[in-house]
């Protein structure tokens, strides 16, 4: 679907019914990096996201593209579709014009989530025009295979078995990344296949249910008790030294579902 937006042809794409959710994609990407979202959320929530100007479907600005002015097209697909407030979410540069949409569009807020957007939140006049908040937020590492100079520890881990295929499903759309350099970074290129559903058979096969670490597996054990046993496929984060330290009691408030 496209609107015009002071001139300008705006690509977007609205789906489901409830709560609104207004979703900024990362550069260089556009309104499709938020498949899977979209799928999880359009039973409960009305989900709108777009192509910034000059990426995806959406025609270029005569000018830079700035944070304000992706702020501002959102903000503007909401009056055209008759919302008056939204839940906004953004990810890297969506998360700078998510901040955008904080300062020039407050009145239209319904919440704000963060993806990689880390140092625009802490750290004074590394965006300029946006201020660090007060209060120091509580950042997680995501685990990696990485293990030097410090060993990762996981101080949270959360079971994924119940979307272990949405997690397959969003990096199958990742195409260059999990089917080209990744594989040649690895030595494996040639064990991609091409057919497209055979390579998601071929992702799962590399992603999930990999043997959990003991360290991870013991975790598990102290997060879901006597549940342990029957999870597989976790996602773990230990508790980045930059941001608030949380007690065990904080990290039980900062994430009820595992209770």
């Amino acid at each position: 679907m496209k609107a015009t937006v002071e001139g300008v042809a705006i690509e977007y794409d609205v789906r489901g019914e409830g709560p609104a959710v207004l979703l900024l994609h990362a550069f260089p990407l556009g309104l499709f990096m938020w498949d899977a979202q979209v799928e999880a959320l359009a039973a409960t929530h009305r989900v709108l996201r777009f192509d910034a100007r000059g990426f995806g479907g959406s025609a270029a600005a005569d000018g830079p593209l700035t944070m304000e002015r992706i702020a501002d097209d959102g903000a503007a697909l909401l009056d055209h579709l008759g919302i008056d407030k939204a839940v906004v979410g953004g990810c890297s540069m969506g998360g700078y014009a998510a901040f955008a949409f904080v300062r020039r569009h407050p009145q239209r807020l319904a919440g704000l989530v963060l993806q990689d957007t880390a140092y625009m939140v802490v750290v004074p006049n590394v965006t300029p025009d946006t201020p660090p908040l007060r209060k120091n937020p509580v950042f997680l590492y995501s685990q990696d295979r990485f293990r030097r100079p410090n060993p990762f520890r996981p101080d949270v881990v959360v079971s994924i078995d119940p979307v272990i295929d949405r997690k397959i499903a969003a990096l199958d759309a990742h195409v260059s990344q999990v089917y080209e350099w990744l594989p040649w970074v690895d030595g494996k290129l040639e064990s991609v296949p091409k057919d497209p559903a055979e390579r998601v058979a071929w992702l799962k096969a590399e992603r999930a249910g990999p043997p959990l670490g003991p360290d991870v597996r013991e975790a598990v054990r102290r997060w879901y008790g006597a549940k342990a046993e029957s999870v597989r496929n976790v996602e773990a984060f230990e508790v980045c030294e930059y941001g608030q330290q949380p007690t065990e009691a904080d990290l039980h408030r900062l994430f009820p579902f595992l209770e």
